[in-house]
């Protein structure tokens, strides 16, 4: 895999800044080592554990060490991940569900609908599907190395997908929601920092509304899988205007991808711009702002008339929070209209996407707070 990566790496960073370059094949294999050769119990957490019991520093430089740590063990799959968050409840880890429930794991709606039948009519299926990928993935001395899928594809990139740097997740705060998904604290007492599966309510390819775990990674499935495909062309051609690449969003004159804060006061009109963002292969911009009510860690409390969540059987797709109405035709400058009854954070996202057969998208993250919060 690496011998195919080192034929390609140069036509990567002919595509990205030199201060975002790809490393070296080299940089890579001093840093690969083999693992356990072993499955469940006997490997996966063990090397944490391991670690973790053999650290010898005062406390102190203990809780300095694990504060420092981020896990997002998949599934645990053995017993360490237990005995590690019961020894360190201060260890930030994203894993919970019902001890070997594979099919309940949130991880699943990066491509297992087929598999494990939940969402059925919601994600878009033919974006997984080995024909899919044959045409987009599977292409070029590293893209001949991805493997037809049997079970499912990509189960375990969840894990790391929110560490991609595109202005929707952030790795400190699960709960906001990612290509890797959305998570919440256990409890709220600060006793613990593990996080379990949260779901979203998305409205499928069906136009049907869904309340799932599965939901909060398969909604923006258009956009990883066209990412994905994106950098897989990037392997094959080192001439960056040949290559399809992200657009740059900038809202209020601000870019990158640390959220946008703002405060508001219940029934203010606020006005977004994203008018000054820009694509750097030329291509005309679309632009789509929603509400991402469930972000935060509100989960069904995001659903809300100023006085009660809403009962299920009221939920509706568009949120009641706010009104977002254009300004400009082109949707890349809004209105936001809050109500005088909603006193909460509201999380805002824009997701700027550019005109190529299979665009490409950036996002950008607002977060408006009440004044007196």
């Amino acid at each position: 895999m690496l011998d195919a990566y080192r034929k390609v790496v140069n036509n990567l960073n002919a595509n990205v800044p030199f201060s975002a370059a790809y490393p070296s094949a080299d940089h890579l294999l001093d840093r690969v080592f083999k693992g356990h050769a072993v499955y469940g119990r006997a490997s996966l957490n063990r090397t944490l554990s391991q670690a973790a019991g053999e650290l010898t520093r005062a406390e102190d430089a203990v809780a300095s060490f694990v504060d420092k740590l981020r896990v997002y063990s998949i599934s645990d799959q053995d017993d360490t991940g237990v005995w590690i968050r019961q020894r360190y409840p201060q260890l930030f880890v994203v894993s919970l569900h019902g001890w070997n429930e594979y099919t309940d794991a949130a991880w699943n709606g990066i491509s297992g609908e087929g598999y494990r039948h939940f969402d059925q009519g919601g994600p878009e299926s033919s974006l997984v599907s080995n024909e899919w990928l044959q045409q987009h993935i599977r292409i070029g001395p590293l893209g001949s190395h991805y493997l037809n899928w049997s079970f499912i594809m990509e189960g375990d990139t969840p894990s790391f997908l929110p560490l991609i740097q595109n202005g929707l997740g952030h790795i400190e705060h699960p709960d906001w929601g990612s290509w890797g998904g959305r998570f919440t604290l256990l409890d709220q007492t600060s006793q613990s920092r593990v996080y379990a599966d949260a779901t979203d309510y998305v409205q499928g390819l069906n136009g049907q509304g869904f309340i799932s775990k599965w939901a909060t990674i398969w909604r923006w499935r258009q956009d990883y899988q066209y990412d994905f495909a994106a950098r897989m062309q990037w392997t094959n051609e080192p001439t960056f205007s040949k290559n399809n690449h992200a657009p740059i969003a900038i809202v209020n004159g601000s870019c990158g991808p640390s959220p946008l804060e703002i405060q508001y006061n219940p029934g203010d009109d606020v006005i977004l711009d994203a008018s000054q963002s820009w694509d750097p292969d030329g291509d005309q911009l679309s632009f789509d702002w929603f509400h991402y009510r469930e972000a935060g860690g509100r989960g069904l409390e995001g659903f809300t008339n100023g006085k009660e969540a809403y009962p299920r059987s009221k939920l509706t797709l568009v949120s009641q929070a706010l009104n977002i109405t254009n300004i400009h035709p082109n949707g890349s400058v809004v209105l936001l209209r809050t109500k005088d009854s909603i006193n909460q954070t509201l999380n805002i996202i824009l997701t700027v996407r550019d005109s190529h057969a299979l665009p490409v998208a950036t996002y950008r993250r607002v977060i408006m707070q009440p004044y007196e919060s």
